[in-house]
């Protein structure tokens, strides 16, 4: 984010978030849902062979999607060009279906990492990922010119391939290359079963991105350059519950599979603990460092235009944590419906919502407002529609504990930097964050929010 706004504006940046969240959604509609039950029975497949029949009919299946759309991208170019770029960027569309296919490759071998439970190497692989788009981007302005969109993106593509490549040939010795589809009634339950996701995945993207299109339409994309940065700063703390999404659901389902749902349940309700511990506080820091992180991550323009926005979705975030966890629990029962209700009713408001509003004030605080409504909206219906076996009546109570803590912290930190000297806008961040540290720290083991024994008894779960 910084390296593009400082280097080619608000506008290029603007841009390359719509087209970002529109290859997004064509990549998540790709499968239909085909290879929810693969990746649910995964975990517990006892044979190389299993694991084969598991993984590759819905990898195969997924490449021949990938390819009928492209055709579709292709037709329509014109149309998806004048919508998500303005004169000021050159978009080349038959990046996307290359785009599509390497990235394919990266998703499909990340998911066998995952549901095989090698976990360190499923870091590495998403690690690599993500700082070798970044490190190809920072060489490529330094020593060969302006970046722009196109570059952007076949980066992405071929960084995606290259990452990938060992991680794909250990794949191959483990299952060897074999050519197993699905027979015509096993896509069919397969679509059954996934589908509902599929739909769930078209209201969660309304719910979580479709705020920029619409600001796109009405405001432009010099608007969207505006409002995404402050977004994504206030949903950083979503790399909490997406990356316990990454090991809890093959634990649960490992463990009810076993017929061991309390230590399920357990790992559940743990996971919404942990979760609580570290976004509360969160929101109420983002609110102490959100000016000047803004600065840091785009620019002043960008910081005074959005300076509350990033709080605004925080608090949405907390929301949208607690949906993703209840998901988990959803998808180890195979409630797939639950999870798309409980969704398409928040983003059939988010979306109404947000049309409405902007049409008649045209502000970037309105997206953000209404994403923390549309949440709230979904974790109140996920709630109320999950099974009790899974609910924990001691989660209220830490919540409540871990909210005076960070109110106390929040006045504390608030108070002393009202006395202290100003300092430079980093030394201000530091001195901000590792005082809020401290005296949170002190607080959650005042107000006895966890004991060593059960963090020990956490560390020890997971390292099983």
């Amino acid at each position: 984010m910084p390296i593009i706004i400082k280097t080619v504006g608000v506008s290029v940046y603007g841009s390359f978030a719509l087209l970002t969240s529109f290859v997004g959604i064509i990549y998540g509609l790709s499968a239909l849902g085909v290879g929810v039950k693969s990746n649910r029975y995964l975990p517990s497949a006892k044979t190389n062979h299993d694991r084969a029949k598991l993984f590759y009919p819905p990898f195969y299946f997924q490449l021949m999607m990938i390819v009928f759309i492209s055709l579709l991208v292709l037709l329509f170019e014109k149309q998806i060009l004048d919508f998500v770029s303005d004169d000021e960027v050159l978009f080349s569309i038959y990046i996307i279906p290359l785009y599509l296919i390497l990235y394919s490759l990266y998703a499909h071998s990340s998911n066998y990492l995952r549901y095989t439970s090698r976990i360190f190497y499923m870091n590495i692989h998403g690690l690599s990922f993500a700082y070798g788009h970044v490190f190809f981007i920072l060489f490529y302005a330094y020593y060969i010119g302006k970046i722009d969109i196109n570059v952007l993106f076949l980066s992405q593509a071929f960084v995606a391939l290259i990452i990938s490549l060992p991680f794909l040939i250990l794949l191959i010795k483990e299952l060897n290359v074999k050519l197993i589809f699905f027979r015509f009634h096993e896509l069919k339950e397969q679509i059954k079963i996934g589908f509902p996701l599929v739909l769930n995945f078209v209201v969660d993207f309304v719910l979580a991105a479709s705020d920029r299109f619409v600001l796109a339409y009405f405001m432009g994309a010099f608007a969207v350059g505006l409002y995404v940065p402050a977004y994504t700063l206030g949903a950083l703390i979503l790399l909490v519950p997406k990356a316990i999404g990454t090991v809890v659901p093959q634990l649960m389902s490992k463990s009810v599979d076993s017929d061991n749902f309390a230590q399920a349940k357990s790992l559940f309700n743990n996971s919404i603990k942990i979760f609580m511990l570290v976004t509360i506080p969160f929101i109420f820091g983002i609110y102490l460092i959100g000016h000047e992180a803004l600065v840091l991550l785009a620019n002043e323009e960008v910081a005074q235009e959005g300076i509350y926005i990033a709080t605004i979705v925080a608090i949405s975030s907390l929301f949208y944590g607690f949906n993703l966890l209840m998901s988990q629990a959803n998808m180890v029962d195979l409630k797939t419906g639950v999870i798309f209700k409980a969704n398409s009713i928040a983003a059939l408001f988010n979306l109404i919502s947000n049309i409405i509003l902007l049409y008649f004030i045209q502000s970037i605080y309105i997206p953000a407002i209404t994403t923390v409504i549309s949440f709230m909206i979904a974790t109140m219906y996920f709630y109320k529609s999950l099974d009790g076996k899974w609910i924990d009546k001691s989660v209220v109570k830490i919540f409540i504990k871990i909210l005076m803590a960070s109110v106390l912290m929040f006045g504390f930190v608030y108070g002393c930097f009202a006395f202290l000297p100003e300092m430079s806008m980093v030394l201000n961040i530091i001195a901000k964050v590792l005082i809020a540290i401290v005296i949170y720290s002190i607080l959650v083991i005042g107000f006895k929010i966890y004991t060593k024994e059960q963090l020990k008894n956490i560390r020890g779960m997971f390292a099983r």
